[in-house]
């Protein structure tokens, strides 16, 4: 994975939330509106391994090893240079953040399991394209077509217990999602895809990179996510997640690539 990053200057406030249980609530109209399921890890682990998988131009060695509640990745290149990530695996999808460790080639990566292989997309942290990631023989996946476009209310629990509340902006920009969550003063952007049902965003600041992963369901998302600072990202230490659940206020609209 030859993949380059543009350095995030945003100050990072991790976002996440407890999950809440499945039940019904009066809206402002007086309706009753089911709140978002609950979501669970999944109890099996499908992915941990060692594959010899390639991309467009290249190939790699990429061992997954489960770690506690996520998963550490590790590619392996024939010159010997070495990326690492971080992961979490939510229905049948493990979505996983990459960097070499400082910063300098940052970007998401979703796999899904495909008998003894594996078979994934990728994008670098500032998006503009797609690739495929898989082990030889594989069936190449296809990008999601569930539309996440839209403002989300955000509320939730940061890793230290101190609750917020925020705004979660995602916009289509050529074949993947830019985001941008606000919560107060601080701003944190990232990018993502969609696969089958599950959204799958990166982010990151100059002191490390994170992923979350969620279930979409109709207007609202629940999920998962980590941050894993630079000097942890090739150590294999287990891995804790906190939660995180939004819903849709607003719809979105498509961004050009010369809005940048």
């Amino acid at each position: 994975m030859r993949k380059t990053l543009a350095i995030l200057a945003a100050v990072l406030v991790v976002l996440g939330t407890s999950m809440g249980c499945e039940g019904r609530k009066k809206t402002q109209d007086g309706q009753e509106e089911v709140d978002t399921p609950q979501i669970t890890l999944p109890e099996s682990d499908i992915f941990s391994g060692e594959y010899e998988v390639e991309g467009p131009d290249y190939e790699a060695i990429l061992k997954i090893t489960k770690a506690n509640q996520g998963y550490h990745l590790e590619w392996t290149f024939p010159d010997g240079d070495k990326h690492y990530g971080k992961g979490i695996a939510l229905d049948g999808i493990l979505g996983a953040v990459y960097d070499v460790g400082d910063g300098s080639s940052s970007g998401m990566v979703a796999y899904k399991k495909s008998g003894d292989g594996i078979t994934g997309l990728w994008t670098p942290t500032e998006g503009g394209s797609v690739s495929c990631e898989k082990t030889a023989d594989e069936p190449q996946i296809s990008l999601g077509r569930l539309d996440v476009r839209g403002d989300y209310e955000v509320e939730g629990t940061d890793e230290d217990s101190t609750e917020y509340t925020g705004i979660l902006n995602i916009e289509e920009k050529g074949p993947v999602f830019s985001a941008n969550w606000t919560s107060g003063p601080n701003e944190i952007h990232g990018t993502g895809f969609v696969l089958d049902d599950v959204l799958i965003l990166n982010y990151g600041n100059p002191d490390g990179v994170g992923i979350v992963v969620y279930e979409i369901h109709g207007t609202q998302l629940t999920g998962f996510w980590l941050f894993c600072p630079y000097e942890n990202l090739s150590t294999p230490y287990p891995v804790s997640l906190a939660t995180e659940k939004a819903k849709k206020v607003t719809s979105g609209t498509k961004v050009s690539e010369e809005d940048d």
